[in-house]
């Protein structure tokens, strides 16, 4: 999960960063469940978030998507959680 996570990192701070612009105090949780087939996102949905912009997800979701990963990972469920602060 590690190698994924850094892996689109900066993806899901240039979603942040935006929403930042929108919202300056917005920090939190956010927790995207992606469902992996043959190596390609298939679904994105969010569990267990305690951050509040409601661009932030829709910025993730299309971010995730587009995501692929070892054609090792061919059917897989997995949860990768960002905890979101400003610098």
């Amino acid at each position: 999960k590690k190698r994924i996570n850094s892996k689109y990192r900066k993806q899901i701070k240039a979603c942040y960063d935006k929403e930042l612009k929108l919202n300056p105090t917005l920090s939190g949780r956010l927790t995207p469940k992606l469902t992996i087939s043959k190596g390609k996102v298939q679904n994105v949905s969010f569990v267990g978030n305690s951050l509040k912009g409601p661009t932030m997800r829709s910025c993730m979701k299309g971010k995730a998507l587009k995501w692929v990963f070892s054609n090792k990972c061919r059917n897989a469920v997995t949860s990768l959680p960002f905890s979101l602060t400003i610098e």
